[in-house]
């Protein structure tokens, strides 16, 4: 494949040419293609991300084929690089995932709500006192995923992985003998909240690599699997109070969430990225398809999140308060539904031409809609429907957004795109609940104004994602025509 970051021309006779221009250190790239009046037609294109594409375009159909000039050795290595991605070790990666994501992200961190009253028992320092144990964790997790990304290209995910369990287990041992609440915030909010970061960062990271044409499956069913950890960790610990007190509880889940050191261990490099710069580069801001993401997910989960805080509490005006309970197991379910469809959706979608950036707006769009339409469900059973529907979107963004970022970045730049991916999640959780609840407070708890305020937002992430697929489409279609224009150029060279 010509090189597209030099100046290439073909004959004056051909029917298309491409021109590059440079200023500063931005390229452009116009690509001139005569119809059938004979006029020139110029599609203008940034040179990076037609570079990004196409090699794209080119590692996912021709699966390592290479240039001519390069000698037969190296097209060997490339191949069995390219074999190795998506099988065989792969699925041990994606095992490894799951079991770390089920002691972390779907048991422990699930498990805060069930301590709460017993961080309010033991410290008496009051609710919103108390409430920063979780607020700090959750913060500290996610606003650290910048730092994480760097730390990542620099040492490798295995690496920070696993230094993040050690972390993140040393944080738990070390709250169990925390006196006060400022001492238990130090231990088990900042340290272990920067340990599960480390290991999430890691985790997303290292299943982008190792996944390529299967990416979605195999997200979906790490996503799957580690689901069950909601059923694990949270219905343990209280046993583990009962039993063992205090100390001895948090002794114990320490020892457990250290066993993600073996697990860790198993995240060795992909092929690829043993090969890939190891540099942190912001850059990545400068890729407006990037940016617009970024503030897709910033407007999803400020908006979509908090919606759980009110479902049972509005729920209550219209049925009893057991029922309405019981709202949030419904939501519990569907979500396990919405990431077996969405690993499903997103798997096929290559099958029926279905960009996958399209398809998550389209999804984050009937996340929105049936948030604002809720308004009008008075009713237990509509109740129901709303929450089965807010569920399968939940659910369904698990798997997605990793799998969309994939789409966007190129795998040098990936860790770094994850860091700043994670930290407007971070950013969100932090003013999401704080922005809902000013709203409640001016509206007098209007369920109406909150309601539709939160499924505005979400409307806007969904719009913002559906810009970038569109971007992402356009995008890809210019980097198949450069594609073939060098390759009939060289072809006419080699003649």
């Amino acid at each position: 494949m010509a090189d597209l970051s030099s100046s290439s021309t073909a004959s004056a006779s051909d029917s298309h040419h491409l021109q590059h221009t440079k200023t500063g250190e931005a390229h452009h790239t116009d690509l001139t293609i005569s119809n059938s009046s004979g006029q020139d037609v110029v599609l203008g294109f940034s040179a990076m991300t037609v570079q990004e594409e196409t090699v794209r375009h080119q590692e996912s159909t021709d699966r390592g084929t290479v240039p001519l000039s390069v000698g037969r050795e190296t097209v060997i290595r490339r191949q069995r690089r390219w074999n190795q991605i998506d099988s065989g070790w792969a699925w041990v990666i994606m095992a490894a995932v799951a079991a770390l994501s089920a002691l972390w992200n779907d048991g422990y961190a699930f498990s805060l709500n069930i301590l709460f009253p017993v961080f309010l028992d033991r410290f008496r320092e009051g609710d919103s006192n108390t409430a920063w144990i979780g607020a700090t964790f959750t913060g500290v997790m996610l606003l650290s995923g910048p730092l994480n990304g760097y730390l990542i290209n620099r040492f490798g995910a295995r690496i920070v992985c696993v230094v993040g369990v050690v972390i993140a287990a040393g944080g738990i041992v070390a709250g169990a003998f925390a006196q006060t609440l400022t001492g238990f915030i130090l231990t088990m909010s900042l340290l272990t909240g920067y340990g599960f970061g480390c290991v999430n960062e890691s985790n997303l990271f290292i299943m982008v690599v190792w996944f390529r044409e299967r990416r979605s499956l195999a997200m979906g069913l790490m996503n799957l699997f580690s689901a069950l950890g909601q059923f694990f960790l949270p219905n343990l610990i209280p046993h583990l109070l009962e039993l063992y007190a205090w100390q001895g509880c948090f002794l114990i889940v320490g020892g457990i969430i250290f066993q993600g050191v073996f697990f860790g261990l198993l995240l060795k490099p992909a092929p690829e990225a043993e090969h890939a710069k190891r540099r942190f580069d912001i850059r990545i801001l400068k890729n407006w398809h990037y940016d617009v993401m970024l503030l897709s997910n910033f407007c999803y989960h400020i908006g979509f999140f908090p919606v759980m805080m009110y479902i049972q509490s509005r729920a209550e005006q219209f049925t009893a308060k057991k029922e309405a309970a019981f709202l949030k197991n419904i939501i519990g379910f569907a979500d396990l539904g919405g990431r077996l469809l969405g690993t499903i959706l997103l798997h096929f979608s290559g099958r029926f031409r279905m960009n996958k950036i399209i398809l998550t707006a389209i999804v984050e769009a009937f996340g929105a809609v049936a948030i604002l339409t809720s308004i009008w469900a008075k009713s237990y059973e509509t109740q129901i429907m709303f929450c089965v529907a807010y569920g399968l979107v939940w659910g369904y963004n698990y798997p997605a957004l990793g799998i969309v970022l994939a789409e966007v970045v190129p795998m040098e730049k990936l860790a770094v795109a994850c860091g700043f991916f994670t930290f407007a999640f971070g950013l969100a959780g932090f003013t999401g609940g704080p922005l809902s609840g000013f709203v409640a407070d001016s509206s007098g708890k209007n369920y109406v104004t909150i309601f539709l305020v939160q499924g505005a937002l979400v409307g806007g992430a969904a719009t913002c994602m559906f810009v970038t697929g569109l971007a992402h489409l356009r995008a890809r279609t210019a980097s198949k025509q450069l594609l073939l224009i060098s390759e009939d150029s060289q072809l006419r060279r080699s003649d």
